[in-house]
């Protein structure tokens, strides 16, 4: 389970409007004062040792774009040092979870920001350690779907810096012309595999913006290939029949119903995501993508629907996150240190293009919880950034509970793009009050239509539902996905395990409907919401997740609190039916009070969690161990057998 660190400064939260909870408080991390000024980089040129920071508490009540950025600093520098001490002779790194030098695109995200960092610190020795890195790319390229996308667009980025800074550079001189000759052969390369399918369906991806992003950064180093000859600039460049569909196309998945009802209201927020089973993730992700081609074309060159769109999915982070900064509650990206610093970056984004000041503070407050996650939980060790917190502290990560694609060569490079391109954002916003997040208030965040998700604040307590199964990956499940309780000295603590990665073996978290020997997942119809904390489902249940009932049809399922510390979940079922609810414990967490109507499990970490039934209940343990990004779990399946017409509520109670 997971803390903000307790003894973090906390800042004054003043009520920016009615419904703010009482005696409310943003948590921020001490910030770095001793001569860490942004420079023409991305980093200062006389930024100080991580060890040797002083603590500067920002003013209380403004939030400090420049201290923000500062913040952010730091883990970048202890990230790229410490990536320098894993790198071979050949300008590769030693992946810890894959094992041995691995191809991806995050090597030279990472050599770049090695090179940053020692000019930032005066370290020529770290300086030339990146451009060997950025070098041993071309001799290595990342092949892999569209990673060259991502490959593209953070080489091109590096081109445009280094020429900008290290122009006088021998080393930088004689390995440009390389670096350049190879992007200009990549830009070229077609999508090929599943990713090639992917764009050539009439379907929305988060690759298309991938796709733009490497072709507008291309421009905006001055990189033409023979395809780009007649594009001057990059605002030509985005304005092509090319880029123009890709962008289009984002517009139009970027759903518009998405709102926050009571305390922090506000509407047409909307989720930006792949189509089919919409990991929040990858909201961050498009919504980071999204901001960084509006920068590079220019805010005033942008279409109003491309701004629009970013808007929305930027307002959408605010809504969907929880206390401690986490936006990664269902499917894929689950807890990865990628998503948090994509999330970063696209609330720098937002705030630099936002004229609203409470909606600046609001980013801004947003960013600040964000970094102070990833300075927490994925403290920068001997391989820089944890991918997930379950690897802090891990000599050896395992790669139980991640996809087989997942390397921290790879996520730690694009964590670190992202934030260093965050950092430069933050030059150019001012400071703004503190207006906290949606999760700071009493009320809903909803977004009906793209994700079917909602987000629930109640008095110290905090949850995150998923209406439908979108997958069979218990990642995609149905139901309470998470909970934070906000403790007495305004830190959010995780109070609930995030559901396990179980690939293709089907979790949903139920209730699973048993039927004639087969099974039956829960699927939504309709989402809807009140702001005093209740979730209305309509739905049924479905033999593949992700496809409208086919059983059942048109049954309300209803989440509300109960009290302070507790949430229901009910419905009537249509017949008399048998179903079954999975439910996770931490690893070693002890099984208490298990009778006919339900269990409580006892967390190592002294934390209770009561699962109860209004109909006797089977409750059986699965053999074996699942893993989430966070922790290694122990499964229960509770079994019901409902009788129609008769409501079947489910109650968890935390504490």
């Amino acid at each position: 389970m997971n803390r903000l660190a307790p003894d973090e400064q906390a800042l004054a939260l003043p009520p920016p409007e009615a419904g703010i909870l009482s005696n409310a408080r943003n948590k921020l991390a001490a910030v770095i004062a001793a001569g860490a000024l942004v420079c023409t980089g991305a980093l200062a040129a006389d930024m100080v040792e991580p060890s040797q920071a002083i603590a500067n508490p920002v003013p209380t009540g403004t939030l400090s774009p420049e201290a923000l950025s500062q913040q952010a600093s730091l883990l970048v520098v202890s990230t790229a040092k410490a990536w320098a001490g894993r790198q071979t002779s050949e300008g590769r790194f030693i992946d810890p979870v894959l094992g041995g030098n691995v191809k991806t695109y995050g090597a030279a995200m990472i050599g770049q920001a090695m090179v940053e960092t020692g000019v930032a610190l005066n370290d020529e020795t770290l300086v030339e350690s990146g451009i060997k890195a950025l070098s041993a790319q071309t001799k290595n390229p990342d092949n892999d779907g569209f990673n060259v996308g991502f490959e593209v667009f953070g080489m091109s980025d590096a081109v445009a810096w280094n020429d900008t800074v290290l122009a006088n550079n021998p080393n930088w001189q004689n390995t440009r012309p390389g670096i350049v000759n190879f992007l200009q052969e990549r830009s070229t390369r077609p999508p090929s595999g599943i990713v090639g399918k992917a764009f050539e369906s009439g379907t929305y991806s988060n690759l298309r913006l991938v796709q733009a992003l490497a072709k507008v950064g291309l421009s905006a180093a001055g990189i033409n290939t023979p395809a780009q000859a007649q594009a001057a600039s990059a605002g030509n460049e985005i304005a092509s029949a090319t880029s123009a569909n890709l962008l289009a196309r984002a517009v139009q998945n970027t759903s518009r119903d998405a709102r926050r009802l009571g305390g922090m209201r506000f509407d047409r927020a909307g989720i930006i995501s792949d189509p089919t089973a919409n990991p929040l993730a990858y909201n961050s992700l498009s919504a980071m993508l999204l901001g960084r081609i509006i920068q590079k074309q220019g805010y005033e060159n942008a279409s109003p629907a491309v701004r629009a769109a970013f808007n929305r999915s930027a307002k959408a982070i605010v809504g969907l996150m929880g206390p401690n900064g986490d936006v990664s509650f269902v499917g894929r990206g689950q807890g990865q240190v990628w998503n948090l610093a994509a999330t970063a970056d696209a609330l720098a984004s937002a705030a630099r293009f936002e004229q609203n000041p409470e909606w600046k503070g609001r980013f801004l407050g947003g960013y600040a919880r964000v970094i102070g996650l990833l300075r927490t939980d994925y403290t920068p060790g001997p391989h820089g950034m944890p991918v997930i917190p379950r690897h802090k502290g891990e000599a050896h990560p395992s790669r139980k509970g991640l996809e087989k694609y997942v390397s921290t060569v790879g996520y730690n490079g694009l964590a670190l793009n992202a934030l260093l391109n965050s950092i430069n954002t933050l030059k150019q916003v001012q400071p703004a009050l503190n207006r906290g997040i949606a999760a700071d208030y009493n009320g809903v965040f909803i977004d009906p239509s793209q994700a079917k998700f909602a987000t629930v604040r109640r008095g110290g307590l905090w949850w995150a539902i998923h209406g439908s199964t979108t997958n069979k990956d218990g990642r995609y499940g149905f139901g309470i996905m998470a909970a934070q309780r906000v403790q007495s000295d305004d830190s959010a603590k995780n109070i609930m395990p995030h559901r396990p990665y179980t690939g293709d073996k089907t979790a949903s978290g139920g209730p699973v409907l048993k039927r004639g020997g087969r099974e039956f997942v829960p699927v939504a119809q309709r989402m809807s919401a009140k702001a005093n904390g209740i979730v209305r489902i309509i739905g049924g249940w479905s033999a593949t997740p992700n496809q409208k009932p086919a059983v059942d049809r048109d049954t309300k399922m209803t989440f509300q609190p109960r009290g302070n510390n507790a949430i229901s979940f009910g419905f009537v079922p249509k017949r008399n039916q048998t179903y079954e609810f999975e439910v996770w414990a931490a690893k070693g967490a002890k099984a208490n009070d298990k009778n006919s109507r339900g269990i409580t499990l006892t967390e190592p970490d002294g934390d209770r969690i009561k699962h109860s039934f209004n109909r006797p209940v089977k409750i059986t343990r699965s053999p074996g161990t699942d893993y989430s990004s966070y922790d290694k779990l122990d499964r229960y399946t509770m079994t019901v057998k409902a009788k129609a017409g008769k409501k079947l509520e489910q109650t968890t109670t935390f504490g």
